[in-house]
């Protein structure tokens, strides 16, 4: 997963909510990205292979208190502030109260394990699977920092489309940064502090989204060798050789 590392200065923005002074992560976000690639423009024929990279999936250890199967059971805090404008907007039709409680969502951190047992994860892995609504998101960047034995932070940026599903062509096109911490906070409850700053085509933010969720683990860590079709194991050999690492055992 990941689904996936701000400081306090996200903004020159007087409005920003509270959540985004938690994100104390030690980089800000950026004040402009580049122009999205001519290919994946509004109007252009998408292919999926365009949201595949042809360099090796990125995969990244994580500690291992966080792996495992987890479950989306609320999020709270969340605010969104126009940036041109420095307005609050879209608040949740559905709040009650601070938060929103979800469903069955399952989410996985952690796909597989090294030679040497250490757990890993990859955000490319996560880009692959289906989206809703005809949504794809094509990833440009993603790491993971600062990993403790309960905790790590996340930055990853990508193209957001959304995809007429007949046609195949897109309709729009945006960019995101997103910046997360995840903490364990007991030993079943995981807590993602995140913000996320939208950019046009032309890389001008126009959107910053900041809040945080709760997870619960429903299950331990096991591989995840396939996933939607994904052959998850064979990405990541492929990445352990690229970085000439033991390859886990047949």
């Amino acid at each position: 997963m990941l689904a996936l590392v701000a400081s306090t200065a996200v903004s020159t923005c007087s409005n920003l909510p509270a959540t985004a002074k938690l994100l104390e992560i030690g980089i800000e976000h950026s004040e402009m990205l580049a122009p999205v690639d001519p290919e994946l423009q509004p109007g252009q024929i998408f292919h999926k292979r365009n949201a595949k990279s042809s360099q090796p999936d990125r995969w990244a250890m994580i500690p291992s208190r966080t792996a495992g199967q987890w479950k989306l059971v609320r999020k709270f805090d969340v605010a969104t502030v126009d940036l041109k404008t420095g307005r609050r907007v879209n608040e949740p039709a559905d709040r009650q109260g601070n938060s929103i409680t979800y469903g069955n969502a399952i989410t996985y951190i952690g796909y597989q394990t090294d030679g040497d047992n250490r757990i890993w994860t990859s955000a490319d892995i996560e880009s692959k699977l289906p989206h809703s609504n005809g949504t794809y998101l094509v990833p440009q960047q993603w790491e993971l920092q600062a990993p403790t034995d309960h905790s790590f932070k996340t930055l990853k940026r990508g193209v957001s489309l959304t995809v007429d599903p007949q046609s195949n062509e897109i309709q729009d096109a945006k960019q995101l940064e997103t910046l997360a911490t995840f903490e364990m906070t007991a030993p079943d409850t995981l807590l993602q502090k995140y913000s996320t700053k939208w950019f046009d085509t032309n890389g001008e933010a126009f959107k910053l989204t900041t809040g945080q969720t709760e997870m619960r683990k429903t299950g331990e860590f096991e591989p995840v060798n396939e996933l939607n079709g994904i052959d998850v194991r064979w990405s990541f050999k492929q990445f352990l050789r690229s970085r000439k690492r033991s390859a886990p055992q047949e």
